[in-house]
């Protein structure tokens, strides 16, 4: 429901099957590229981050790299359902990264990329 409020209906089940077959062609053939998931954070997603990391963990992707986003295109015209203020989503990006590294403590994980702050 998230992903498809950003790019449409049943993409988020496109995107996700697509990246089921890239992990599974990484696990049965011994390539070692990497994967990386980019995300948008916007008003309806960015109080389940750390339900997202643990679901990227276990499909088996190395990187996630999110933004609040640049006011362009699309997220231009809906700005009022998408665009966060920092004091919104600085706390929850504090308590993902404290997830993150505890997962990592724990010889977990996945790398986190944050770009965008304010």
């Amino acid at each position: 429901e998230q992903h498809d409020f950003i790019r449409g209906n049943g993409k988020f089940e496109v995107t996700l099957d697509f990246v089921k077959k890239l992990v599974n062609i990484r696990k049965t053939t011994g390539a070692r590229y990497k994967i990386l998931i980019n995300s948008l954070i916007h008003k309806k997603n960015y109080l389940h981050l750390i339900e997202w990391y643990d679901f990227l963990e276990q499909l088996g992707i190395d990187s996630w790299r999110f933004t609040t986003g640049r006011i362009t295109g699309t997220l231009e015209k809906n700005v009022s359902d998408i665009k966060l203020l920092s004091s919104e989503y600085f706390p929850q990006y504090i308590k993902l990264t404290e997830y993150a590294i505890s997962r990592y403590k724990a010889g977990k994980g996945i790398n986190l990329n944050v770009e965008n702050f304010f």
